[in-house]
């Protein structure tokens, strides 16, 4: 899947680099913004650590999405009993949808 092999590589290194950006403005103070008006000073890194920590939390969002995604109904087995179905239907159903 694109979201395992592209996204989520993406989304990591986006991570590290606002970590990373986030250690080496600490200390530097600016305005805080809250419903759009200034409010309190805060230290920059803290503010990266939020927009980390979102990240992080929309990754977790994305692994357990992406498991729901795994799973394939495929019909054709008589509502899942199998009966009137090849033996090898399930195998025989995944090599053609890999193949696609």
């Amino acid at each position: 899947m694109d979201t395992q092999r592209l996204l989520m590589p993406a989304l990591e290194h986006l991570i590290n680099t606002i970590d990373k950006k986030g250690v080496s403005l600490r200390g530097k103070v600016k305005t805080g913004r809250t419903h759009l008006m200034d409010a309190m000073p805060i230290d920059f890194s803290q503010e990266l650590s939020g927009w980390s920590a979102q990240l992080q939390s929309v990754r977790k969002s994305l692994i357990s999405a992406s498991k729901e995604l795994l799973s394939l109904p495929q019909g054709g087995t008589a509502i899942g009993t199998g009966i009137n179905a090849h033996k090898d239907f399930g195998k025989i159903f995944a090599l053609e949808v890999k193949k696609l």
